[in-house]
């Protein structure tokens, strides 16, 4: 309603301007709901605002823009009041139109075309597939989806990203961890990476790394690769599931891996 009625205060002053009642400039004024009910349902600062751009007294002032606001079918009544302020009382049938609008476009009331189709990417949440979210990532997933929720509500185009980074030392870092858990089974001597990630939940990606293949008798090398690649996908797995259970979901979900396997970082450098 306050967005409303600033609007038409603004509408009421070009229309002043036009007709050369006031001198046209650009006017930073407020609406507010007075403290005391008998000050009416919104007050405006506007004629005190115009008055020095002006050079006139702001009552006149009022007085001009008051004629033009009662004519408006929102106001029940408009007064001045003080040095120039001026009170507004909506009519109990504006109400009455407000809330059956609310009721009318319910999930979709206040919704705009601001954004004008503009396309927006967010990238959030992006966790290493190296480990279970923790609360941190909770926030961001909260934070980021509130924001791309809200740009959609203002009438932007939406894609909300989530960048996998699986190209780097983390991943074997992974593979390392759970192949060391693996050795360790049956030599407790044998070394874990000193940056290894020694969460319970390691042991758990082994256990379903051995449902899916024989460890056994494997190269080192091969072991790490696949312990790399499987634990990836299981705790990926594991993220999205968590996400869809907080209602966060996405649009891309974009691997680090494969854009360096597809040229596209070095085809964007050249």
């Amino acid at each position: 309603m306050r967005d409303e009625i600033y609007q038409i205060i603004e509408d009421v002053l070009n229309e002043l301007f036009k007709a050369n009642e006031f001198k046209p400039c650009e006017l930073n004024f407020a609406v507010e709901m007075p403290k005391l009910k008998e000050h009416g349902d919104y007050s405006t600062n506007v004629a005190m605002v115009l008055a020095p751009k002006q050079k006139m007294n702001p009552r006149k002032i009022a007085e001009k823009i008051t004629a033009q606001l009662l004519k408006q079918p929102i106001f029940e009544k408009a007064e001045i009041a003080g040095p120039g302020f001026i009170n507004m009382w909506i009519k109990e049938q504006s109400y009455h139109q407000a809330l059956c609008k609310v009721l009318r476009d319910l999930e979709g009331y206040g919704s705009s075309h601001y954004g004008q189709n503009k396309k927006v990417l967010i990238e959030f949440v992006s966790a290493n597939p190296t480990g279970p979210l923790h609360l941190g990532h909770g926030r961001g997933a909260a934070f980021g989806d509130t924001l791309a929720r809200i740009l959609r509500f203002c009438g932007f185009e939406v894609f909300r990203e989530f960048y996998i980074n699986d190209a780097g030392r983390q991943v074997k870092l992974l593979g390392l961890s759970i192949y060391s858990r693996f050795r360790q089974k049956q030599d407790p001597s044998y070394p874990f990476p000193e940056d290894g990630y020694h969460g319970t939940y390691v042991y758990d990606l082994l256990e379903e790394i051995q449902r899916l293949v024989d460890l056994n008798g494997l190269k080192e090398e091969e072991a790490v690769q696949i312990c790399s690649q499987y634990g990836k996908e299981l705790m990926l797995k594991e993220i999205q599931s968590d996400l869809t259970e907080f209602n966060v979901h996405f649009d891309i979900w974009s691997s680090e891996k494969e854009l360096y396997e597809t040229g596209k970082v070095q085809s964007t450098i050249d």
